[in-house]
């Protein structure tokens, strides 16, 4: 059985953070050796070469200086002060947020642009290239269009992880769709059925948050994050009622602590038990057996905020986000986190919303709550 990121709901926290740092990263490699070589804005140290190739994913903070310096250097004509000012001005809504192409190219032959994004962001990804369209004329530029001469059309596997016992395949798709859009994918393929929605996006987010470990200029954040949820435990998964015994039972309160108990059973040589959000005997007997083991107090009940649903949110909290000691990935792939930096990620952060001390570290925790909580959706 085999299901995609793009088919499952929710997800956009973690998509966000994890497809515009490591999947960008990919595909410049990608796209930088289809095409023979890239000299990256600002420049090599000392090669004298004109830099020709403008990735947003090494930008971070000074994206739109970086930009109208990029434009600039290939277009003297232009105000490289007014396109700074024009890419840095507020917006009224998010859609209205300047849009900078993930790639631009300036070479002969070859003056094109790139949006990537996840399948499910196709209509937003075709207005961003638009707007820059929009704007290159208003500013005089003539002669960037969205890009037709890269064509990937790439299925890769990225890893094998054991999941509830289980080994789930996840392979990396892309593809351009049509000029300037590529479009990515995460699947994964799993012999077991799984009907529940929220087990995949658990699945998911699993691999996503492993594969971050991999960047050495986030983990300090993850690590933080995690540490910064655990005092919320108890709370993550927003529990409407207790379940188990004498317990209301309600469906979706019931499928949280399914996923979550079976996460710390299949990691502590028990085997899972099912997912169908009933609080039938086997349910029952998953609680107790966890309470005596990590809480010493078993009455077969998990009470909205109480030690047994600390306990277990807690648990599950440290597998999501940890690093996997097993996790062996394919070199295309392992290639791409050495091209991450801190700017990177923190491209990722809207200055208008920038009012926290660590955006960053706040964006994490906003993608694991929301995450626990869809844990009782699907």
């Amino acid at each position: 059985m085999e299901k995609c990121a793009s088919e499952v709901g929710g997800l956009q926290e973690i998509m966000s953070l994890f497809g515009g740092t490591v999947v960008e990263s990919v595909i410049e490699l990608h796209y930088c050796d289809e095409k023979g070589g890239c000299i990256p804005f600002p420049g090599i140290p000392g090669s004298g070469l004109l830099p020709t190739d403008y990735f947003d994913v090494r930008q971070g903070f000074h994206i739109c200086t970086t930009l109208a310096a990029f434009l600039k250097l290939h277009n003297p004509a232009v105000d490289e002060v007014l396109i700074a000012t024009q890419c840095s001005m507020p917006n009224p809504t998010p859609a209205d947020k300047f849009a900078v192409p993930d790639i631009i190219t300036h070479e002969p032959g070859r003056t094109e642009f790139y949006e990537i994004k996840p399948v499910r962001g196709a209509a937003e990804g075709r207005r961003k290239l638009t707007k820059f369209q929009i704007f290159c004329s208003m500013n005089g530029i003539s002669h960037y269009v969205p890009g037709i001469q890269y064509t990937p059309n790439e299925d890769r596997p990225i890893t094998i992880q054991l999941w509830l016992g289980t080994p789930a395949k996840f392979r990396f798709r892309f593809v351009r769709t049509e000029a300037g859009l590529i479009l990515w994918d995460i699947c994964v393929e799993i012999s077991t059925s799984i009907v529940v929605e929220a087990v995949w996006k658990s699945m998911l987010t699993r691999l996503m948050i492993a594969l971050l470990f991999l960047a050495p200029e986030i983990v300090p954040v993850l690590v933080l994050a995690q540490a910064n949820l655990d005092s919320e435990a108890g709370t993550l998964a927003v529990l409407g009622n207790a379940v188990g015994v004498g317990g209301t039972n309600d469906s979706a309160d019931v499928q949280a602590v399914q996923i979550m108990l079976n996460s710390w059973r299949t990691s502590n040589g028990r085997d899972a038990i099912g997912m169908d959000g009933l609080a039938g005997s086997e349910t029952i007997d998953a609680i107790t057996d966890f309470q005596q083991s990590v809480t010493g107090a078993a009455d077969g009940r998990i009470d909205p905020g109480g030690p047994a649903i600390i306990a277990l949110e807690r648990a599950h909290l440290q597998s999501i986000v940890s690093p996997d000691p097993a996790l062996k990935i394919e070199p295309y792939l392992l290639d791409a986190f050495p091209q991450l930096s801190l700017d990177s990620f923190e491209s990722l952060i809207d200055p208008e919303n920038n009012n926290t001390d660590n955006p960053l570290l706040a964006k994490i925790e906003n993608m694991l709550r929301i995450y626990f909580q869809e844990l009782r959706n699907g």
